[in-house]
């Protein structure tokens, strides 16, 4: 199995269905059956004209067959004892004319019963191969099969009897559930060859999608569009990425289904390709009867995964079919023999090459760099390269921004290159490192079903000069552990942690330009990072960062709460601090400078202001300020006052205590 395909059939996570024939022990030396990765059988195991690679008998048994149709070979798993829902001794009990519970020569069929001795191992029947019981010298199978709990080469043995042969001996009859492979397949239907397909690119089908020369012989459509893509290959690029995609849906008899019929989590089309492409038929999971819905429609996690799944099969499948095409891209070649797509040197040495032709990306050459970045990432998948070490070898020959979108596309992600030349990348990732670099100005995971919350854990790189970005991360997950993660060149002690006004977290890195925002941090711990990590080992946790936020410096400084329960000072300088929900705690010190509060709680809430030692009460002067409006604390010999916001109008504004250090309560 390819790569690409090998990626989309995990993403499906679906597990092959074993499927059972009954084999004969011929030789008396036990029941040999070859194991799935040595063996060099296809046979068509679910009677749908694919052949799939197969687990099999060898040693010199054979298959009990019957030949339905009458043409001398054994086509599909018809022809034998069993399927992937029914055991063998089960369909030939169905031959037992006389109810005796014994198949021989008092049964009306047993004359036409075969073994089907496949010699060379490959899943089809050579003439010499098949034979009469008579020939083979048995006359009789005995139906009363006792379970059995064997494995022999990774195939399960499910139940076991004997059959007898003419000198009187009995030999052993299994049920063997063969282990397959229902991607790596054969088509081995009928189809009507048209010499117009000949000079146009052809890919290896998989699952239940025929390579593509054959559907092309088989549908009219489909070699129509692989034609007009072939002839018009080097015109518009975002032209030729649609109509890869509707090609590819077209190849698996999807382009006519409702994209919303699997819910609105995924593209149903998109889905149909996977589960044909794969041979796999899509089962979340996850699934918990959410909201009702069919364990066939894919949750938001499973669409997630789905979605990389795409991503590798799309980019395997795109890059085959333009690189035998014509598509202008000698950087990258497809070796038909192998079934791989390569660079014609090395990966870096084809980004050096495309970056001197195209330069950085931009908002009119976007979908030419897609293009590239999707080949590469096809021969990323062939060459077995980690998707972090793909990432780094583009940033360190073309550009932090092109390796910041190939690790969006990687996961799933979108990407938009604007007018001004600002990039930014969206969608839902799980378990992925996204990087920011270059022109890349927001990245936004935001989840969106709180009632299935994921746990999207993902990492996003940030360097020393990597300019401004808003982070914004949605994640429902009790158990989420997103984290921000810093490169060389910042170091904890670099940093100036606040919140502003709208709750949204800053990091500043004290280099000019750089300003990381996390979006909402501060309303809820569904929003932001739980940690950030830096290039000498230290990290902060959620409430290490929420403390140096509510920290204030020796200067000026505007401090903000977050929904929870704070401790917010401002220290030295004139400081306005400012609470939300939560039962929220302002300090104030001797010299601490004149500090305003305002606090945007609820009336429950318990909020207080605590004032340090040094300041009693005997030395706090309260007056009205503001029209009334405010409280004015003066403390006497220090000119430090502190101002309660809206104190006397609203029940919510101010604190509700006062609190001293010798134990007096206000």
């Amino acid at each position: 199995v390819g790569a690409s395909a090998q990626a989309a059939k995990n993403a499906v996570r679906a597990a092959t269905t074993p499927i059972s024939p009954l084999v004969l022990d011929l030789n008396g030396d036990g029941i040999q059956l070859s194991s799935l990765s040595d063996s060099t059988a296809f046979f068509d195991l679910t009677s749908d004209s694919f052949a799939r690679h197969t687990g099999w008998v060898t040693g010199g048994d054979g298959l009990l067959a019957i030949d339905r149709n009458g043409n001398g070979k054994i086509d599909n798993i018809t022809e034998l004892f069993g399927n992937s829902t029914t055991d063998g001794f089960s369909v030939l009990s169905a031959l037992d004319s006389n109810g005796d519970g014994v198949i021989d020569a008092n049964d009306a069929s047993f004359s036409e019963l075969r073994v089907w001795i496949d010699s060379n191992g490959d899943g089809i029947t050579d003439p010499a191969e098949l034979v009469t019981l008579a020939q083979e010298g048995i006359t009789s199978i005995d139906l009363h099969a006792t379970s059995s709990n064997q494995v022999i080469s990774g195939n399960s043995i499910s139940s076991e009897s004997r059959f007898a042969w003419a000198n009187g001996t009995t030999g052993s009859i299994v049920d063997a559930w063969f282990q397959n492979d229902a991607t790596d397949t054969r088509y081995v239907g009928d189809y009507q060859f048209s010499p117009d397909t000949m000079l146009l690119p052809c890919i290896r089908g998989y699952g239940e999608v025929p390579d593509l020369w054959i559907a092309m012989n088989q549908n009219g459509t489909l070699l129509d569009m692989v034609s007009h893509l072939a002839e018009n290959i080097n015109q518009d690029p975002a032209t030729t990425l649609s109509n890869v995609k509707s090609l590819l849906l077209e190849w698996s008899g999807s382009s006519e289904i409702d994209r919303t019929s699997r819910g609105d989590q995924f593209d149903a089309q998109e889905l149909d390709f996977l589960e044909k492409y794969t041979g796999e038929a899509f089962y979340d999971a996850n699934y918990n009867n959410v909201a009702g819905l069919p364990p066939t429609n894919p949750r938001w996690l499973s669409a997630v995964l789905l979605r990389e799944g795409w991503n590798s099969a799309y980019d395997g499948v795109m890059a085959r079919l333009i690189l035998q095409a014509g598509y202008n891209l000698p950087e990258f070649t497809y070796d038909f023999q192998t079934d791989k797509i390569l660079p014609q040197t090395d990966l870096a040495t084809s980004f050096v090459d495309e970056f001197q032709k195209l330069g950085e990306v931009t908002a009119s050459n976007e979908a030419q760099w897609e293009i590239v970045l999707r080949v590469a990432d096809a021969a990323r998948l062939d060459l077995n390269l980690s998707p972090e070490a793909f990432v780094s070898t583009i940033a360190t020959s073309a550009s932090a921004s092109l390796a910041a979108i190939a690790s969006a596309l990687l996961s799933g992600e979108d990407f938009t290159v604007n007018a001004d030349g600002s990039i930014a990348l969206s969608g839902v990732t799980i378990d992925s490192v996204l990087h920011a670099g270059g022109n890349v100005r927001s990245i936004s995971l935001t989840g969106n079903n709180s009632l299935l919350p994921p746990s999207l854990n993902d990492t996003i790189v940030y360097r020393r000069g990597d300019g401004n970005l808003d982070i914004d991360i949605v994640d429902y997950s009790e158990t989420a552990t997103n984290t921000l993660e810093f490169g060389h060149g910042i170091d904890p002690s670099d940093l100036v942690v606040a919140f502003d006004a709208n709750r949204d977290l800053t990091l500043k890195t004290g280099a000019a330009g750089d300003e990381i925002t996390l979006i909402k941090m501060g309303q809820s711990g569904t929003y932001g990072v739980q940690d950030i990590s830096f290039a000498d080992g230290t990290t902060w946790d959620r409430a290490q960062i929420v403390a140096l936020a509510e920290s204030g410096t020796a200067g000026n400084d505007y401090v903000y709460g977050t929904s929870g329960n704070d401790q917010l000072s401002g220290d030295a300088g004139d400081d306005y601090l400012e609470g939300d929900s939560g039962n929220d705690t302002y300090s104030f010190n001797p010299g601490d400078g004149h500090d305003t509060i305002y606090d945007n709680g609820g009336t429950s809430d318990v909020d207080k202001l605590v004032f340090g030692a040094g300041i009693n009460p005997a030395d706090v002067t309260v007056t009205q300020t503001n029209s009334g409006h405010d409280l004015l604390l003066s403390i006497a010999g220090t000119g430090d006052t502190v101002t309660l916001r809206y104190q006397v109008d609203y029940a919510y504004g101010g604190v509700d205590q006062v609190v001293f250090a010798d134990g007096t309560v206000w």
